[in-house]
């Protein structure tokens, strides 16, 4: 049965940053890229479509990119370096394959050029492969793409409350889930997973109760706003007193509630250093592993691109860049 590769391009635009650039600093996230063929990675990218950030979404991609840093390279340079390393991994099935793209973005003069320039780099990629392609195109609503990124935000800020993400511009979002996914740097997927998997969980029990208290708290302050300014000037001054002093403690009150929302990222911050430190330790032992994997199916793959070579499917320059590309990772 032929595999299908998806590829995934979330890429939405901060128009003033791409075009303008006014007031706008170059390392801000601008957009979001998740590629998959198997193996799949999250990429922020910034206004200029360049890498700021990694994070990878499944154990297959944590082993065939543990020595590739993506950081800093254009969306040409990234889109090639991961189709390539997942083709001589196996991931790509050598008979041909579809590819889709979704692209979201606030202009639709942005999100074309974007559509355009992405689809022509995977389609070169596979033509220098040899394999056929069909890359098909399509765009999320402006609804959808906003509950995409809340949907990512959310799990990778378990601290923010549903209602904090849906007052959030999709700038905001993106930044946040720029900043997170910086957090999990040098993470393998199961590293990340267990980080997030704890505090979406601890969410359930601490932060959902501080989330209910706050809301109370801020219902009653409301009401007690309300009141001042219905009756204001009617009040004795024996009850504004007593309303300063519930509103003093209502302030301490949030403070400590804030607190709490600080110790949970601290803990989860220190959680995330020791994986860091361990995810050193693992990464020969993951580029190890790569490397087993393409020596493993390296003959298979040789002698499938000679009989390809051999009847026409493939020409011998395209034989001679899959050859060039599996000795390179076998050295």
């Amino acid at each position: 049965m032929k595999k299908f590769v998806n590829y995934l391009l979330v890429l939405c635009l901060i128009v003033p940053c791409v075009f303008l650039l006014a007031g706008c600093k170059q390392n801000d996230a601008a957009s979001e890229m998740t590629l998959s063929v198997n193996p799949e990675v999250s990429f922020i990218l910034n206004a200029n479509d360049k890498v700021l950030s990694v994070k990878y979404e499944n154990a297959d991609a944590s082993m065939i990119y543990a020595d590739v840093n993506f950081v800093g390279k254009d969306i040409d340079a990234t889109i090639q370096l991961f189709i390539e390393r997942a083709a001589i991994s196996g991931h790509v099935d050598l008979a041909g394959d579809e590819v889709s793209i979704q692209i979201n973005g606030k202009s639709s003069a942005d999100v074309e050029a974007l559509k355009t320039k992405a689809k022509a780099k995977v389609e070169s990629v596979f033509e220098n492969l040899g394999v056929a392609v069909e890359v098909n195109v399509a765009n999320l609503s402006l609804e959808a793409q906003k509950e995409a990124l809340k949907a990512t935000a959310k799990v990778l800020a378990p601290e923010k409350s549903l209602k904090e993400l849906n007052e959030m511009s999709n700038e905001e979002l993106l930044q946040l889930i720029n900043t997170k996914q910086k957090e999990l740097k040098d993470l393998t997927y199961e590293q990340a997973q267990k980080v997030n998997d704890l505090y979406s969980s601890a969410k359930n029990t601490v932060l959902q109760a501080v989330e209910s208290t706050r809301e109370a708290l801020e219902k009653i302050e409301a009401q007690l706003n309300e009141l001042e300014q219905a009756y204001s000037g009617q009040i004795p001054e024996v009850i504004k007193t007593q309303i300063n002093t519930l509103k003093a403690q209502m302030k301490q009150m949030q403070e400590e509630i804030n607190a709490k929302v600080n110790e949970f990222l601290d803990a989860r911050k220190e959680d995330i250093k020791k994986a860091q430190k361990e995810y050193q330790a693992l990464k020969e032992q993951l580029k190890t592993e790569f490397k087993t994997q393409v020596e493993t199916s390296k003959q298979n793959v040789i002698n499938h691109l000679t009989t390809s070579k051999n009847n026409g499917t493939i020409t011998e320059e395209q034989y001679n860049y899959w050859v060039s590309l599996i000795e390179n990772q076998t050295k």
